[in-house]
């Protein structure tokens, strides 16, 4: 687990080098407590349920369960729960795909981008 000062966040990707871009923007971002990295969706639900988190950063393309899925299960878990979807697929860029009013990064993203969604986040908790 990687300790910061602000903001307790979770990064769920498949890909294991998107784990890795996403632990270096994190540790440039430096306003966050903990950040915890998984590559299924079945290890980070686990988590969240014995764990607070301030925002779940989801990848939508999963295998077992999607990133939509994941954040069924999170919002019943956190019904306010902060969650941003990221994707490389522009399908899942069209509007009407879209079940909940989140903010979507789109692979690969820059870090400028990761740190306008955790600022938000900042501000509001």
């Amino acid at each position: 687990m990687t300790q910061y000062r602000g903001i307790r966040l979770i990064y769920v990707d498949d890909e294991p080098s998107a784990i890795t871009n996403c632990k270096y923007t994190v540790n440039a971002y430096g306003k966050v407590k903990s950040a915890e990295f998984f590559l299924n969706a079945f290890d980070a639900l686990e988590f969240v349920r014995n764990n607070p988190i301030d925002i779940a950063l989801l990848d939508i393309d999963m295998p077992q369960m999607n990133g939509y899925e994941l954040a069924e299960k999170l919002r019943e878990l956190s019904p306010t729960l902060p969650i941003a979807f990221m994707t490389g697929n522009v399908r899942y860029l069209n509007p009407k795909n879209r079940e909940m009013d989140v903010p979507y990064l789109f692979k690969p993203y820059l870090a400028e981008e990761v740190f306008e969604v955790l600022d938000k986040v900042a501000l509001c908790g």
